[in-house]
């Protein structure tokens, strides 16, 4: 079989609208030897469709198996055309009427073995501004040059000179878009990266836990371990959203719903991160700090009026000294004092009365004595001589280092890192 004069290429992906309009137009030529070579990367049927419905003789339709690079599927249609020569229309363009009659005439007459033509502009009608659109720009010149290939590449290579009338170069991959091979299965190794994480970070706070003492799902811990719990959690959910979605949605709608919980996930994260920062956080004044006696003098007199009987205010005493020594909520860095009676089933005024009046203190100072107590323990265990202040400060519930160094020194006169020094000799 004779290979035809010509062969256009008609790369399309998803332009169904469009590539219509191109089809029928190259197909409409006043020249005979040609053939017509539609590429279709792995659109939806919509553009199979249209060259069936065209049913034209000139026209082979190729589809590629699975999406491409845009470049490797414009070679995959060069690569089928069987023509002396090769045009490439893309699938919002056309050719003029006569483009093939006169391509052969101008090749037959200089004997060149490439040629190119001016471009004519045409706006579609929902061309993004309106003044614009429904427009045709036609050059008038009828100008023909020559050029030699060699002279033309010293002359770019040498001075830098920039040719947009010569024609595109075919480009030629030396190392294939997919080598690996593994572009098929991204979907895969996304979800079993995701499974990986999420199985060692639940695995990192789970040794968090059991350090403590405490169980995964504990409300115990310090608001950071639940925090990183929580968002483990979140992330776990990725995974299982990977499967549903991309059962449903394989094309770019699952990936669009996939990076708008990824974006959620992020969005979170940082409103999380940023609540607990220390930048936020407003600290007592020194003043406030160093008078905690006469504050304490001022909260006895408002309990003064207080119908909280004495039998009551002891069995409070029992149950707060029961959940100090079983559960040590004093580590949990949100604990709060409407947290705390919750705990101890009672009202919030209540619980202040009864450290108050019993233990002479306020929630606060009651809170700091616990955890710097802890944290003495602590410092001076050789099993957790290997932590950091900063770890032993988050450990008992400060989020602050500062805050922890603060109550610390107060409460025993000397700093942190001084007490584990005396402890070690």
């Amino acid at each position: 079989m004779a290979s035809p004069r010509f062969s256009i290429v008609i790369p399309t992906r998803e332009r169904a609208e469009t590539f219509r309009w191109t089809l029928r137009n190259c197909c409409e030529q006043d020249f005979d030897n040609y053939e017509v070579i539609v590429s279709d990367n792995h659109s939806t049927p919509a553009t199979k469709q249209i060259v069936e419905e065209l049913a034209s003789p000139r026209v082979r339709y190729i589809r590629a198996p699975e999406p491409l690079a845009m470049s490797a599927n414009w070679e995959l249609g060069v690569s089928q055309a069987r023509g002396e020569y090769v045009i490439v229309v893309g699938d919002d363009d056309a050719l003029m009427p006569g483009a093939l009659g006169l391509a052969d005439r101008l090749l037959r007459e200089s004997g060149l073995s490439v040629i190119r033509w001016d471009w004519v502009f045409y706006n579609w009608p929902d061309h993004l501004f309106s003044n614009q659109a429904n427009r045709l720009e036609v050059p008038l010149g009828r100008k023909f040059s020559t050029a030699k290939g060699h002279d033309v590449a010293e002359s770019v290579l040498n001075q830098g000179a920039w040719h947009p009338e010569l024609p595109f170069i075919s480009t030629v991959h030396y190392v294939a878009d997919d080598f690996t091979g593994l572009r098929t299965y991204v979907s895969e190794m996304t979800l079993l990266c995701c499974l990986f994480y999420l199985i060692w970070s639940v695995f990192i706070i789970h040794g968090a836990y059991r350090q403590q003492g405490l169980s995964f799902w504990s409300r115990a811990g310090g608001r950071r371990l639940s925090m990183l719990r929580s968002l483990s959690l979140l992330n776990a959910l990725f995974p299982v959203l990977i499967g549903l979605v991309k059962a449903q949605f394989y094309e770019d709608l699952g990936d669009h719903i996939l990076a708008s919980y990824i974006t959620l996930t992020i969005y979170a994260t940082s409103f999380l991160v940023l609540r607990d920062s220390d930048f936020f956080r407003a600290e007592p004044s020194p003043k406030a700090r160093a008078e905690p006696t006469a504050a304490l003098i001022e909260t006895k007199k408002k309990y003064e009026k207080s119908a909280l009987s004495p039998e009551v205010e002891k069995a409070i005493l029992t149950k707060l000294n029961h959940l100090t020594t079983t559960e040590k909520l004093y580590l949990n860095s949100d604990l709060s004092l409407p947290k705390l009676a919750d705990h101890l089933g009672t009202s919030p005024h209540y619980v202040s009365q009864v450290l108050n009046d019993r233990l002479g203190q306020t929630f606060f100072d009651w809170l700091a004595t616990h955890r710097i107590a802890e944290a003495q323990q602590l410092l001076n265990d050789p099993a957790t001589a290997h932590l950091k202040i900063e770890e032993i400060a988050e450990r008992v519930g400060y989020n602050a280092p500062s805050a922890f160094h603060t109550a610390f020194k107060r409460i025993t006169g000397q700093t942190p890192a001084s007490f584990r020094s005396k402890g070690s000799v």
